[in-house]
């Protein structure tokens, strides 16, 4: 049988640096998801998709996750990764792939998030 979580908590920690060079990261939700399929194997799951930078900058990184649960409402597989190799630009889609290693059954339902993030200089 698969392994399955009963909850997954995200926990980020920063601390501010004194460092007035430091570049600072800009979060942008301005992301939306579309053409969007799962498929289950063996040897874990992959979700294919398109995201599009709806914001008005360019997006250096974009941050996808998604949680599958069964039809009891367990989850059975997690992930969140960075899906792009290059920067987005304003109003440009992409193709991503979301590697689920755990998700050996075709999920009742599936969540997903999107962010996308720009470096900014100070």
């Amino acid at each position: 049988d698969g392994q399955k979580f009963g909850r997954v908590d995200v926990v980020v920690s920063s601390r501010a640096r004194s460092d007035s060079s430091m570049q600072r990261p800009s979060v942008k939700r301005e992301m939306e998801l579309s053409a969007l399929s799962v498929t289950p194997s063996e040897n874990g799951g992959v979700i294919l998709g398109k995201v599009t930078n709806k914001s008005d900058t360019v997006v250096t990184r974009l941050i996808i996750g998604a949680i599958a649960y069964n039809e009891a409402g367990e989850i059975i597989a997690a992930r969140t990764d960075i899906v792009n190799d290059a920067p987005v630009d304003p109003g440009a889609t992409i193709d991503f792939q979301l590697a689920m290693n755990l998700m050996v059954e075709q999920p009742a339902n599936v969540e997903y998030f999107v962010e996308g993030v720009t470096v900014e200089a100070p």
